[in-house]
């Protein structure tokens, strides 16, 4: 009996800790759509968040990254491209503070053209306050490099002249810049470009579909928005990959 009495405490904390060891996925789950609903919103300090400060990010076709400006760099372009992210659940396991997910993705344009789908790996940690982020977070495609390009669309590089440069480039600046007037017309990964010799010769590229683009160029918005920005419509010269 005495005997007993010593070792119940102990069998009686062991229970306890065996009873804190969480095994319900549904709190990261909960987090993960957290972040579907971040990107989807355009919300980048919401995506970052949900990642520890020394979260490891390994996208496809790139060497992996760490950091919050690492993450705010990645999901930032993502955001300005105006995509749409749709995730799917295969699995998800939690033991004490640590836990993964995985699942498929799928990536559409602003016009619900599919740009992309493959799957992803999430693993995550709670913190001292409770608080589940994201540690590793991997993802690729489903489809070949070359299946990808052509379901993106073509590359079209556009040049022209403006009345000043500066006044030009402050107008693709941010999250309500012509980056998002380009999105909603289907054309994504913009970059643009000054002229190392004339600041007021400017360029872009992107990649959409060239019948897009001619529609957006004779909506009377695009069209305020180009006289807006100083851009001198009659310079205007476009090329499309070669192939």
């Amino acid at each position: 009996m005495k005997r007993l009495l010593i070792f119940l405490p102990l069998l009686l904390l062991a229970a306890c800790q065996q009873a804190s060891m969480s095994t319900d996925p549904s709190a990261i789950m909960d987090r993960s759509a957290e972040w579907q609903t971040a990107m989807n919103d355009g919300d980048v300090d919401a995506l970052v968040a949900l990642y520890s400060d020394d979260a490891r990010l390994m996208p496809p076709n790139a060497p992996a990254s760490e950091s919050h400006d690492a993450i705010r760099e990645q999901f930032s372009g993502m955001i300005e491209d105006g995509v749409d992210v749709h995730l799917s659940n295969i699995d998800a396991q939690v033991s004490g503070d640590l836990g993964y997910h995985v699942g498929t993705y799928v990536v559409k344009s602003a016009d619900g053209k599919q740009l992309d789908n493959g799957k992803f790996m999430e693993v995550w940690h709670k913190d001292g306050n409770g608080q589940w982020h994201i540690t590793n977070d991997i993802w690729n495609s489903d489809n070949p490099p070359q299946q990808m390009a052509s379901a993106e669309g073509t590359r079209i590089m556009v040049t022209h002249e403006v009345k000043d440069g500066d006044h030009w480039l402050a107008a693709w600046r941010g999250e309500d810049g012509r980056r998002k007037l380009f999105a909603e017309n289907g054309l994504t990964e913009v970059h643009t470009f000054q002229n190392v010799d004339d600041p007021n010769l400017m360029g872009l590229e992107f990649t959409g579909d060239m019948a897009h683009f001619k529609s957006m160029m004779d909506d009377p918005d695009a069209q305020a928005a180009a006289d807006e920005d100083g851009v001198k419509l009659d310079t205007l010269k476009v090329f499309t990959e070669a192939q």
